[in-house]
């Protein structure tokens, strides 16, 4: 074995977790009295806590890292730093890692070992989730060596991979959890917090772990709030009801001005970690045509929709990169608006007189807003949508799920480039039963990621994510920052996250 990387076992709980800076009244430094429980709030909840079966991010925000912690954690330079696993090391061909586990005990009593690691990571590559399934997809094999070792054989060699074992898709949960009576209705992990009381549409209790394996946080207890109203939330945070808004997601972000103006409050962003798109069908014959696909895009005005979506609080995008640092990066934009051009299209592709598209569109955070704005935009170049307004529940069912009921819709996702190949099983060229799939993408998708070369991945990356733009299928709209809002008595808010996590471990408050 040739040691790639090993990782000491000292930084396991908060290395590279550099924190802003969030104005605490006390100077930094919690007093000795001051309260040790939290409430936060957030705008969604999960209609399940089975990750294997929910796609919903609502499921990870409160628990990532909190509850159910990961083989390692993904430090703000993108390095990783070992959390259950203390180390590993990895063949001369990249196609084994040897991986070391920590001595620590889940939430249930029972102790964890290697077994469990296999067991998690075998689940977790069946995960309807994309960002947690899809790095997982080149496992060939998974194996506990003893009770501290794992063995990971990968069918060839991948950049994505291994870096997945620093986010949610290197969750780790006891062995059988997933066939228990319990696994849809809690989690039960490792991390500094137990899943505590759960109140269908009103909160999650998180309750410190007394026999956490790591440095304990400063909080006891934190309350998790589902507040999809955003003016109650912010007007109870005004009250003192909340310390913390985890984050705006719709019209709330129309007080952030304000709130940044008043010392009471500190406002943060974290860089984006989520692609805003349009996404079109390709089973619908007229999106088969490369003209329409185009005219789409053309028609798109980014600047407006982001305004109407998150006040702003986002960059205009033409390329899907989650996240914005991720390779491939440049300021390449195939289809930067241009109304007379998508009109010039349509008519070559004979849709002169206009064209109708089925347009299901979430009911949630900034998609009716910005909705609004991309419905008008197409109407203005002669693009008729037959709206459907959905919950997230059945929206993620029906459009994004195996039915695939839409021709055009709008999501804000943080899944990998490579999730979005014909066998990645993300829509639109991931969707059920698609036919459609672009061979020169496809090459990418099965080669980029086992390129060991730095400048060569670089360069190919490139190559990759400008010919994901060139197709047109997905039309980037903007890379999403989600503001966070607390009391300046709450200081060690995250400045990055890896799987939307609200990280609660290394919060601190001084009244």
């Amino acid at each position: 074995m040739k040691t790639s990387q090993r990782l000491t076992v000292g930084l396991a709980l908060a290395v590279g977790v550099g924190l802003v800076a969030s104005g605490c009244a006390a100077g930094g430094t919690p007093d000795s009295t001051a309260s040790t429980t939290l409430i936060a709030s957030y705008p969604q909840e999960p209609a399940s806590w089975n990750y294997l079966e929910e796609g919903a991010t609502a499921l990870l925000v409160p628990t990532y890292l909190n509850v159910v912690e990961s083989l390692f954690e993904t430090s703000g330079d993108g390095s990783l730093q070992p959390l259950l696993a203390e180390s590993y090391t990895a063949s001369e061909d990249g196609k084994t890692y040897t991986v070391k586990v920590r001595v620590a005990v889940f939430h249930d009593g029972t102790e964890f070992d290697a077994d469990d690691v296999v067991y998690s990571l075998e689940k977790n590559a069946t995960s309807v989730s994309g960002p947690i399934s899809g790095p997982l997809a080149v496992m060939e094999g998974v194996k506990a060596v003893d009770p501290r070792t794992v063995e990971i054989t990968l069918k060839n060699p991948s950049n994505a991979f291994l870096a997945s074992l620093g986010t949610s898709a290197g969750m780790i949960v006891p062995e059988g959890w997933f066939e228990g009576p319990d696994a849809a209705a809690k989690l039960v992990g490792t991390g500094p917090f137990v899943f505590g009381e759960y109140r269908r549409d009103v909160d999650l209790t998180l309750d410190g772990f007394a026999d956490y394996w790591g440095e304990k946080p400063f909080l006891t207890q934190v309350t998790h709030r589902f507040m999809p109203d955003e003016t109650a939330t912010i007007n109870a945070l005004k009250a003192k009801e909340i310390d913390v808004v985890g984050m705006l997601l719709g019209d709330g972000v129309e007080q952030v001005p304000s709130l940044s103006t008043d010392d009471n409050f500190v406002v943060s962003f974290t860089p984006a970690t989520q692609s805003s798109f349009l996404f079109l069908n390709p089973r619908v014959p007229a999106l088969q045509d490369e003209r329409v696909r185009q005219a789409i895009a053309y028609a798109i005005d980014r600047k407006p929709i982001l305004d109407a979506a998150v006040g702003g609080y986002a960059q205009p995008a033409c390329l899907y990169l989650v996240p914005a640092s991720a390779p491939g990066n440049s300021d390449y934009c195939p289809y930067s608006y241009d109304p007379d051009m998508s009109r010039q299209l349509l008519a070559e592709a004979g849709y002169a007189d206009g064209l109708t598209l089925d347009f299901p569109y979430l009911t949630i955070a900034e998609f009716p807003a910005s909705f609004e704005v991309i419905n008008a935009q197409l109407a203005e170049v002669g693009i008729t949508v037959t709206a459907r307004g959905q919950d997230l529940a059945t929206w993620l069912d029906q459009v994004f799920g195996a039915a695939g009921n839409y021709e055009v819709s709008h999501i804000t996702n943080n899944a990998s480039i490579f999730a979005m190949g014909c066998e990645g099983g993300l829509p639109p060229l991931g969707g059920a039963d698609n036919k459609l799939c672009d061979p020169e993408f496809e090459k990418y998708v099965l080669e980029n990621d086992q390129i060991t070369d730095p400048a060569e991945y670089q360069a190919a990356m490139g190559d990759m994510v400008n010919r994901y733009a060139d197709m047109a299928w997905v039309i980037p709209i903007f890379g999403k920052t989600e503001p966070t809002v607390v009391w300046n008595y709450v200081s060690g808010i995250a400045p990055y996250r890896t799987s939307l996590e609200m990280d609660y471990r290394n919060i601190e408050r001084s009244e």
